[in-house]
């Protein structure tokens, strides 16, 4: 009787427990979206300092992938733009059988629609204060542990990012304001994390933006003030550079801004005369100057 007791004591805990473990189980499942948004959001604002927001993720299990979208980072406080980055849609593929160990491996990761506001006020801008946070991150400079760090590394094998627009504002203290815009069609970054340990997702959004600083750098000349130029180089001095790192990164020639360029210069070009048709109206006025001046002559000579 006691024997029969304990076995069915100790059928009602294993039980009890199996329920809680697929209980358990089931609100990760059904909450993985919710976790994960939140994790991201953390990670963007560990790596920028400021608020961010994520408006949806999904995360799909039976072909592992993540996507992202409307990722918003604000501005910092002493600027006027509202946002500081922003991103539309963000879509990664896992590969499945790292998914258990750690890092976790990307094979691919793309970032579409970036759009990046750039502000300088006298010699201040808000990209200086984000960079202090990457040099914290990424350099040698120690940084207190935070509640929004992300545990979770990745490798990244290629990252793309596609339509980035760049918006720069510049209020000098005195003289002029200026304003300029820039788009870059696509950037790609290969072998994030291969070189160490891995890549938080703070840390590939700080390695995606300070690909898009560089790029923009290397566009010099292509719409975005020389001042505001000049100071993203100095700037990012003290930040890694990612060739050290063993990151590849390549630009495409922007063909949006090359279709502006070539069409302000057909239109120029197509403002212009004919030279024949030209030289005719130049000889027709000097024929036309010529027959006043000796009508004149003839009208005084009278």
């Amino acid at each position: 009787m006691t024997t029969s007791h304990a076995g069915s004591s100790r059928k009602k805990v294993i039980l009890f427990l199996g329920i809680v473990i697929i209980g358990g189980l089931l609100f990760i499942y059904l909450s993985r979206n919710t976790l994960a948004r939140r994790c991201i959001e953390h990670g963007a604002e560990y790596a920028f300092g400021v608020p961010a927001s994520v408006g949806s993720v999904n995360i799909d299990i039976t072909d592992p992938s993540i996507q992202i979208r409307n990722l918003d980072t604000a501005n910092p406080a002493e600027f006027s733009d509202k946002s500081f980055f922003k991103l539309d849609y963000s879509d990664a593929s896992l590969d499945a059988k790292s998914i258990l160990n750690r890092p976790i491996t990307i094979p691919e990761m793309t970032f579409s629609g970036i759009t990046l506001f750039l502000e300088m006020k006298g010699s201040k801008s808000n990209v200086t204060v984000v960079l202090e946070n990457l040099k914290q991150i990424r350099g040698n400079k120690p940084r207190a542990r935070s509640r929004n760090r992300t545990n979770t590394e990745f490798i990244v094998e290629k990252l793309d990012l596609y339509d980035i627009g760049i918006h720069a504002q510049i209020t000098p203290v005195s003289g002029l304001a200026a304003t300029g815009d820039l788009v870059i069609d696509h950037i790609r970054l290969t072998d994030l994390g291969k070189n160490g340990t891995g890549v938080r997702m703070e840390e590939i959004l700080g390695i995606a933006l300070q690909a898009i600083l560089s790029s923009t750098v290397q566009m010099r000349g292509s719409g975005i003030p020389a001042d505001l130029i000049a100071h993203l180089t100095d700037s990012m001095t003290d930040l890694p550079a990612l060739q050290t790192q063993g990151i590849a990164l390549t630009t495409e020639t922007t063909k949006r801004m090359k279709a502006v360029v070539d069409s302000t210069m057909k239109g120029f070009q197509d403002s212009m005369p004919n030279p024949d048709e030209l030289r005719e109206d130049i000889e027709g006025l000097g024929r036309g100057l010529l027959k006043s001046v000796e009508q004149n002559e003839d009208a005084d000579s009278t």
